[in-house]
Protein backbone atom coordinates (compact mmCIF):
# COMPACT_ATOMS: atom_id res chain seq x y z
CA UNK A 1 0.00 0.00 0.00
CA UNK A 2 1.37 3.60 -1.25
CA UNK A 3 0.42 5.26 1.72
CA UNK A 4 -0.70 4.86 5.47
CA UNK A 5 -2.88 6.70 8.03
CA UNK A 6 -2.35 6.78 11.31
CA UNK A 7 -5.42 6.13 13.72
CA UNK A 8 -5.59 6.92 17.10
CA UNK A 9 -8.42 4.71 18.81
CA UNK A 10 -8.35 6.34 21.94
CA UNK A 11 -8.65 9.85 20.80
CA UNK A 12 -10.64 9.07 17.75
CA UNK A 13 -8.99 10.98 15.31
CA UNK A 14 -6.96 10.09 12.34
CA UNK A 15 -3.22 11.87 11.21
CA UNK A 16 -2.01 12.53 8.23
CA UNK A 17 1.35 14.39 7.18
CA UNK A 18 1.53 15.91 10.07
CA UNK A 19 -2.34 16.79 10.52
CA UNK A 20 -4.60 15.92 13.35
CA UNK A 21 -8.56 15.06 12.37
CA UNK A 22 -10.18 14.63 15.18
CA UNK A 23 -13.60 12.89 14.31
CA UNK A 24 -16.85 11.14 16.50
CA UNK A 25 -17.30 7.76 16.96
CA UNK A 26 -19.32 6.39 13.76
CA UNK A 27 -17.16 8.73 11.39
CA UNK A 28 -13.92 7.65 12.67
CA UNK A 29 -15.49 4.10 12.13
CA UNK A 30 -16.59 4.63 8.72
CA UNK A 31 -13.12 5.91 7.61
CA UNK A 32 -11.84 3.30 8.70
CA UNK A 33 -13.60 1.13 6.76
CA UNK A 34 -13.10 3.55 3.95
CA UNK A 35 -9.47 2.98 4.28
CA UNK A 36 -9.33 -0.53 4.30
CA UNK A 37 -11.24 -0.75 1.23
CA UNK A 38 -8.98 1.75 -1.13
CA UNK A 39 -10.09 2.95 -4.13
CA UNK A 40 -13.53 0.13 -3.76
CA UNK A 41 -16.28 1.50 -4.43
CA UNK A 42 -18.83 0.71 -1.76
CA UNK A 43 -22.25 0.27 -1.63
CA UNK A 44 -24.61 2.12 1.20
CA UNK A 45 -25.49 -1.16 2.80
CA UNK A 46 -22.17 -2.62 2.93
CA UNK A 47 -21.17 0.58 4.57
CA UNK A 48 -24.23 0.36 7.16
CA UNK A 49 -23.10 -3.23 8.02
CA UNK A 50 -19.63 -2.29 8.66
CA UNK A 51 -20.76 0.75 10.88
CA UNK A 52 -23.84 0.62 12.00
CA UNK A 53 -24.02 -3.18 12.64
CA UNK A 54 -27.32 -3.71 14.24
CA UNK A 55 -28.16 -0.41 14.87
CA UNK A 56 -31.43 1.46 13.55
CA UNK A 57 -29.83 4.30 11.40
CA UNK A 58 -32.70 6.61 9.20
CA UNK A 59 -31.84 6.27 5.58
CA UNK A 60 -29.56 9.47 5.26
CA UNK A 61 -27.42 7.77 8.31
CA UNK A 62 -24.36 7.32 5.93
CA UNK A 63 -24.88 10.73 2.76
CA UNK A 64 -24.56 12.27 6.28
CA UNK A 65 -21.44 11.06 7.87
CA UNK A 66 -19.94 11.37 4.49
CA UNK A 67 -20.49 14.84 4.07
CA UNK A 68 -19.60 15.20 7.92
CA UNK A 69 -16.32 13.36 6.81
CA UNK A 70 -15.75 15.26 3.49
CA UNK A 71 -15.73 18.61 5.17
CA UNK A 72 -13.07 17.39 7.93
CA UNK A 73 -11.32 16.00 5.02
CA UNK A 74 -11.51 19.40 3.25
CA UNK A 75 -7.44 20.12 4.20
CA UNK A 76 -6.30 16.63 3.08
CA UNK A 77 -8.18 17.40 -0.54
CA UNK A 78 -5.12 16.83 -2.26
CA UNK A 79 -4.65 13.28 -0.99
CA UNK A 80 -7.77 11.58 -0.13
CA UNK A 81 -11.29 12.60 -1.27
CA UNK A 82 -14.58 10.26 -0.72
CA UNK A 83 -16.24 9.83 -4.62
CA UNK A 84 -20.19 9.58 -4.95
CA UNK A 85 -20.38 6.66 -7.08
CA UNK A 86 -24.13 7.32 -8.80
CA UNK A 87 -26.36 4.66 -8.46
CA UNK A 88 -23.97 2.50 -6.20
CA UNK A 89 -22.88 4.48 -2.94
CA UNK A 90 -19.07 5.73 -2.61
CA UNK A 91 -15.61 5.12 -3.20
CA UNK A 92 -12.49 6.57 -0.56
CA UNK A 93 -9.42 7.31 -3.33
CA UNK A 94 -6.13 8.10 -2.37
CA UNK A 95 -4.05 10.21 -4.57
CA UNK A 96 -0.47 9.88 -4.68
CA UNK A 97 1.82 12.97 -5.45
CA UNK A 98 4.86 12.06 -7.38
CA UNK A 99 7.52 14.19 -9.28
CA UNK A 100 7.30 14.31 -12.75
CA UNK A 101 8.18 11.48 -14.52
CA UNK A 102 10.29 12.15 -17.67
CA UNK A 103 9.45 8.56 -18.76
CA UNK A 104 5.63 9.30 -18.48
CA UNK A 105 4.22 8.82 -22.54
CA UNK A 106 7.55 6.79 -23.76
CA UNK A 107 6.64 4.32 -26.48
CA UNK A 108 9.14 2.58 -25.33
CA UNK A 109 8.46 1.96 -21.32
CA UNK A 110 4.59 1.34 -22.69
CA UNK A 111 5.58 -1.70 -24.18
CA UNK A 112 7.53 -2.61 -22.28
CA UNK A 113 5.14 -2.45 -18.69
CA UNK A 114 2.50 -3.71 -21.34
CA UNK A 115 4.93 -7.07 -21.96
CA UNK A 116 5.56 -7.26 -18.16
CA UNK A 117 1.50 -7.17 -17.60
CA UNK A 118 0.88 -9.92 -19.73
CA UNK A 119 3.49 -12.36 -18.87
CA UNK A 120 2.03 -11.59 -15.01
CA UNK A 121 -1.61 -12.25 -16.36
CA UNK A 122 -0.79 -15.24 -18.21
CA UNK A 123 1.01 -16.69 -14.82
CA UNK A 124 -2.09 -15.31 -12.72
CA UNK A 125 0.43 -13.54 -10.63
CA UNK A 126 -2.28 -10.77 -9.50
CA UNK A 127 -0.75 -9.06 -6.74
CA UNK A 128 2.16 -7.98 -9.34
CA UNK A 129 0.02 -6.40 -12.06
CA UNK A 130 -1.71 -4.80 -8.51
CA UNK A 131 1.49 -3.32 -7.83
CA UNK A 132 2.01 -1.74 -11.56
CA UNK A 133 -1.21 -0.66 -11.80
CA UNK A 134 -0.81 1.67 -8.35
CA UNK A 135 2.56 2.60 -9.41
CA UNK A 136 1.59 3.44 -12.77
CA UNK A 137 2.83 7.61 -12.25
CA UNK A 138 6.39 6.51 -10.58
CA UNK A 139 7.19 4.13 -13.26
CA UNK A 140 5.83 6.45 -15.98
CA UNK A 141 2.99 4.33 -17.84
CA UNK A 142 -0.81 4.61 -18.66
CA UNK A 143 -3.08 2.12 -18.03
CA UNK A 144 -5.55 1.99 -21.41
CA UNK A 145 -9.26 1.71 -21.29
CA UNK A 146 -9.17 -2.22 -21.29
CA UNK A 147 -6.82 -2.77 -18.71
CA UNK A 148 -7.98 -0.02 -16.21
CA UNK A 149 -11.41 -2.04 -16.60
CA UNK A 150 -9.99 -5.17 -16.41
CA UNK A 151 -8.16 -4.07 -12.83
CA UNK A 152 -10.79 -3.32 -11.46
CA UNK A 153 -12.58 -6.71 -12.50
CA UNK A 154 -9.66 -8.71 -11.46
CA UNK A 155 -9.41 -7.51 -7.77
CA UNK A 156 -13.37 -7.43 -7.39
CA UNK A 157 -14.45 -4.49 -7.58
CA UNK A 158 -17.13 -5.49 -9.45
CA UNK A 159 -19.46 -2.29 -7.83
CA UNK A 160 -17.19 -0.26 -10.35
CA UNK A 161 -17.08 -2.11 -13.37
CA UNK A 162 -21.09 -1.88 -13.21
CA UNK A 163 -21.34 1.61 -12.36
CA UNK A 164 -18.28 3.45 -14.34
CA UNK A 165 -20.27 5.14 -17.28
CA UNK A 166 -16.68 6.87 -18.57
CA UNK A 167 -15.71 3.34 -20.28
CA UNK A 168 -17.23 2.02 -23.30
CA UNK A 169 -20.09 -0.58 -22.69
CA UNK A 170 -18.81 -2.98 -25.42
CA UNK A 171 -15.32 -2.82 -23.82
CA UNK A 172 -17.60 -3.78 -20.53
CA UNK A 173 -19.78 -6.33 -21.72
CA UNK A 174 -17.24 -9.11 -21.33
CA UNK A 175 -16.46 -8.41 -17.31
CA UNK A 176 -20.33 -7.95 -16.67
CA UNK A 177 -21.33 -11.05 -18.09
CA UNK A 178 -18.89 -12.83 -15.76
CA UNK A 179 -19.96 -10.51 -12.43
CA UNK A 180 -23.61 -11.90 -13.45
CA UNK A 181 -22.31 -14.97 -13.35
CA UNK A 182 -20.64 -15.51 -10.44
CA UNK A 183 -23.22 -13.75 -8.06
CA UNK A 184 -26.15 -16.36 -8.73
CA UNK A 185 -27.25 -19.46 -9.69
CA UNK A 186 -29.46 -19.35 -12.25
CA UNK A 187 -27.29 -20.43 -15.19
CA UNK A 188 -30.12 -20.56 -18.20
CA UNK A 189 -30.13 -16.82 -17.46
CA UNK A 190 -26.39 -16.37 -17.90
CA UNK A 191 -25.84 -18.97 -20.63
CA UNK A 192 -28.97 -16.73 -22.04
CA UNK A 193 -26.59 -13.65 -22.05
CA UNK A 194 -23.77 -14.91 -23.27
CA UNK A 195 -25.67 -16.24 -26.15
CA UNK A 196 -27.45 -12.98 -26.88
CA UNK A 197 -23.39 -11.58 -26.88
CA UNK A 198 -21.74 -13.88 -29.27
CA UNK A 199 -24.96 -12.84 -31.27
CA UNK A 200 -23.87 -8.92 -31.50
CA UNK A 201 -21.23 -7.89 -34.23
CA UNK A 202 -20.53 -5.13 -31.18
CA UNK A 203 -18.89 -7.60 -29.29
CA UNK A 204 -15.26 -7.14 -29.72
CA UNK A 205 -13.13 -9.61 -31.15
CA UNK A 206 -10.70 -10.54 -28.58
CA UNK A 207 -13.67 -11.25 -26.15
CA UNK A 208 -16.02 -13.29 -28.18
CA UNK A 209 -12.78 -15.67 -28.71
CA UNK A 210 -12.93 -15.83 -25.06
CA UNK A 211 -16.25 -16.23 -24.72
CA UNK A 212 -16.72 -19.26 -26.63
CA UNK A 213 -14.69 -20.98 -24.29
CA UNK A 214 -16.27 -19.61 -21.05
CA UNK A 215 -19.69 -20.51 -22.48
CA UNK A 216 -18.67 -24.26 -22.30
CA UNK A 217 -18.47 -24.01 -18.18
CA UNK A 218 -22.45 -22.56 -18.75
CA UNK A 219 -23.38 -25.54 -21.24
CA UNK A 220 -21.47 -28.29 -18.46
CA UNK A 221 -23.46 -26.40 -15.39
CA UNK A 222 -26.75 -26.19 -17.56
CA UNK A 223 -26.87 -30.19 -17.87
CA UNK A 224 -26.37 -29.91 -21.91
CA UNK A 225 -23.13 -32.14 -21.99
CA UNK A 226 -23.62 -33.05 -25.36
CA UNK A 227 -23.63 -29.40 -26.88
CA UNK A 228 -20.64 -28.77 -24.42
CA UNK A 229 -18.83 -31.50 -26.10
CA UNK A 230 -19.29 -30.21 -29.56
CA UNK A 231 -18.65 -26.93 -28.43
CA UNK A 232 -14.85 -28.11 -27.09
CA UNK A 233 -14.49 -29.93 -30.52
CA UNK A 234 -15.16 -26.84 -32.54
CA UNK A 235 -13.22 -24.91 -30.47
CA UNK A 236 -9.95 -27.43 -30.53
CA UNK A 237 -10.69 -27.65 -34.61
CA UNK A 238 -10.78 -24.47 -35.17
CA UNK A 239 -7.18 -23.61 -33.89
CA UNK A 240 -8.22 -20.90 -31.08
CA UNK A 241 -6.65 -23.65 -28.50
CA UNK A 242 -2.93 -22.01 -27.96
CA UNK A 243 -0.45 -22.34 -25.22
CA UNK A 244 -2.12 -19.21 -23.50
CA UNK A 245 -5.09 -20.62 -23.09
CA UNK A 246 -4.58 -24.70 -23.25
CA UNK A 247 -5.12 -25.63 -19.47
CA UNK A 248 -8.45 -23.55 -19.62
CA UNK A 249 -9.37 -25.78 -22.42
CA UNK A 250 -8.36 -29.54 -20.89
CA UNK A 251 -9.75 -28.72 -17.48
CA UNK A 252 -13.18 -28.18 -19.20
CA UNK A 253 -13.07 -31.15 -20.96
CA UNK A 254 -11.69 -32.48 -17.34
CA UNK A 255 -14.60 -31.11 -15.72
CA UNK A 256 -16.85 -32.42 -18.50
CA UNK A 257 -15.20 -36.16 -18.00
CA UNK A 258 -16.07 -35.74 -14.42
CA UNK A 259 -19.98 -35.53 -14.77
CA UNK A 260 -20.15 -38.03 -17.54
CA UNK A 261 -17.79 -40.51 -16.63
CA UNK A 262 -16.04 -40.13 -12.97
CA UNK A 263 -14.70 -43.67 -12.79
CA UNK A 264 -12.65 -43.20 -16.11
CA UNK A 265 -10.96 -39.93 -14.85
CA UNK A 266 -7.79 -41.45 -13.09
CA UNK A 267 -5.86 -41.14 -16.06
CA UNK A 268 -7.12 -37.88 -17.56
CA UNK A 269 -6.14 -36.15 -13.69
CA UNK A 270 -2.55 -37.47 -14.63
CA UNK A 271 -1.79 -35.97 -17.99
CA UNK A 272 -3.36 -32.32 -16.04
CA UNK A 273 -1.05 -32.68 -13.19
CA UNK A 274 1.58 -33.12 -15.50
CA UNK A 275 0.73 -30.12 -18.04
CA UNK A 276 0.47 -28.20 -14.77
CA UNK A 277 4.06 -29.15 -13.73
CA UNK A 278 5.20 -28.08 -17.08
CA UNK A 279 3.19 -23.88 -16.96
CA UNK A 280 3.28 -22.91 -13.33
CA UNK A 281 0.03 -20.84 -14.04
CA UNK A 282 -1.56 -20.04 -10.59
CA UNK A 283 -5.53 -19.39 -12.00
CA UNK A 284 -5.46 -22.64 -13.72
CA UNK A 285 -3.64 -24.81 -11.04
CA UNK A 286 -5.94 -23.90 -7.91
CA UNK A 287 -8.99 -24.40 -10.02
CA UNK A 288 -7.47 -27.93 -11.03
CA UNK A 289 -7.35 -28.43 -7.43
CA UNK A 290 -10.53 -28.12 -6.35
CA UNK A 291 -11.95 -30.64 -9.82
CA UNK A 292 -9.38 -33.39 -8.27
CA UNK A 293 -10.61 -32.50 -4.63
CA UNK A 294 -14.47 -32.78 -5.81
CA UNK A 295 -13.54 -36.16 -8.18
CA UNK A 296 -11.92 -37.39 -4.90
CA UNK A 297 -14.29 -36.79 -2.79
CA UNK A 298 -16.70 -38.56 -5.05
CA UNK A 299 -14.90 -41.40 -5.47
CA UNK A 300 -14.65 -41.68 -1.49
CA UNK A 301 -11.34 -40.22 -0.60
CA UNK A 302 -12.00 -37.82 1.64
CA UNK A 303 -7.98 -37.64 3.19
CA UNK A 304 -6.97 -36.08 0.25
CA UNK A 305 -10.26 -34.72 -1.58
CA UNK A 306 -10.94 -32.24 1.84
CA UNK A 307 -7.44 -30.99 1.44
CA UNK A 308 -6.89 -30.74 -2.56
CA UNK A 309 -10.12 -27.74 -2.24
CA UNK A 310 -8.90 -26.11 0.42
CA UNK A 311 -5.20 -25.82 -1.28
CA UNK A 312 -7.08 -25.39 -4.84
CA UNK A 313 -9.04 -21.90 -2.85
CA UNK A 314 -5.93 -21.09 -1.13
CA UNK A 315 -3.96 -21.08 -3.83
CA UNK A 316 -6.84 -18.90 -5.92
CA UNK A 317 -7.02 -16.41 -3.14
CA UNK A 318 -3.50 -15.99 -2.49
CA UNK A 319 -3.46 -15.49 -6.74
CA UNK A 320 -4.81 -12.05 -6.26
CA UNK A 321 -7.35 -12.60 -8.73
CA UNK A 322 -11.08 -12.26 -7.30
CA UNK A 323 -13.14 -13.52 -9.63
CA UNK A 324 -11.44 -16.99 -9.96
CA UNK A 325 -11.83 -17.45 -6.52
CA UNK A 326 -15.25 -16.51 -6.29
CA UNK A 327 -15.32 -19.14 -9.56
CA UNK A 328 -13.15 -21.88 -7.36
CA UNK A 329 -16.06 -21.01 -4.60
CA UNK A 330 -18.99 -21.53 -6.85
CA UNK A 331 -17.91 -24.38 -8.62
CA UNK A 332 -17.70 -26.29 -4.89
CA UNK A 333 -21.55 -24.74 -4.22
CA UNK A 334 -22.92 -26.74 -7.10
CA UNK A 335 -21.55 -29.86 -5.41
CA UNK A 336 -22.36 -29.36 -1.72
CA UNK A 337 -25.90 -31.13 -2.15
CA UNK A 338 -24.27 -34.46 -3.36
CA UNK A 339 -24.35 -37.02 -0.90
CA UNK A 340 -21.06 -37.80 -0.75
CA UNK A 341 -20.26 -34.22 0.20
CA UNK A 342 -19.89 -33.98 3.95
CA UNK A 343 -22.62 -31.72 5.28
CA UNK A 344 -20.15 -30.28 8.20
CA UNK A 345 -17.87 -29.12 5.33
CA UNK A 346 -20.84 -28.18 2.97
CA UNK A 347 -21.66 -25.57 5.89
CA UNK A 348 -18.49 -23.68 6.31
CA UNK A 349 -18.77 -23.18 2.54
CA UNK A 350 -22.10 -22.28 2.53
CA UNK A 351 -21.26 -19.40 5.41
CA UNK A 352 -18.33 -18.57 3.28
CA UNK A 353 -20.70 -18.04 -0.21
CA UNK A 354 -23.19 -15.87 2.42
CA UNK A 355 -20.29 -13.95 3.46
CA UNK A 356 -19.31 -13.04 0.49
CA UNK A 357 -22.44 -12.17 -0.93
CA UNK A 358 -23.15 -9.73 1.76
CA UNK A 359 -19.53 -7.71 2.10
CA UNK A 360 -20.09 -7.72 -2.08
CA UNK A 361 -23.68 -7.44 -2.31
CA UNK A 362 -24.53 -9.63 -4.59
CA UNK A 363 -28.26 -9.06 -4.66
CA UNK A 364 -27.72 -5.68 -5.85
CA UNK A 365 -24.86 -6.52 -8.41
CA UNK A 366 -27.16 -9.37 -9.81
CA UNK A 367 -29.82 -7.12 -10.28
CA UNK A 368 -27.69 -3.60 -11.60
CA UNK A 369 -25.97 -6.00 -14.02
CA UNK A 370 -29.35 -7.32 -15.39
CA UNK A 371 -30.20 -4.61 -15.89
CA UNK A 372 -27.48 -3.18 -17.99
CA UNK A 373 -27.42 -6.42 -19.98
CA UNK A 374 -31.29 -6.18 -20.77
CA UNK A 375 -30.97 -2.37 -22.07
CA UNK A 376 -27.83 -3.37 -24.68
CA UNK A 377 -28.53 -6.99 -25.60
Amino acid sequence: MTYEIEFDEVNLSMRWDGETIRLLPKEYALLQFFARNLNLVLTRDQLLDAVWGMDAPVDRTVDDHVYRLRKKLKKLGAYFSIETVRGIGYRFVHQETVDENPLQGSEQVDQEIRQLWDQYLRFGQGKAITVLAEHRDILGFKVDTAAQIYFHFMRGDFAWVVASQDQPLWEKVFYLLHIYHNVHFNVRKTLRFFELALDNVKLPQRHREELKLNIIGLLIEAGELTVARMALDELYASGYVDEGILLFFRLSELILEFIENPGELAAKMSYYEELLAAHAYRRESGLFKIVRGLWRLSEGDKRQGEPDIKNGLRTLHTSGFFPHYLQGIRMIMLFVDKPWFDQRIAAGYRKLWGSLSKEYDFPMLEAKTEEILCQFL
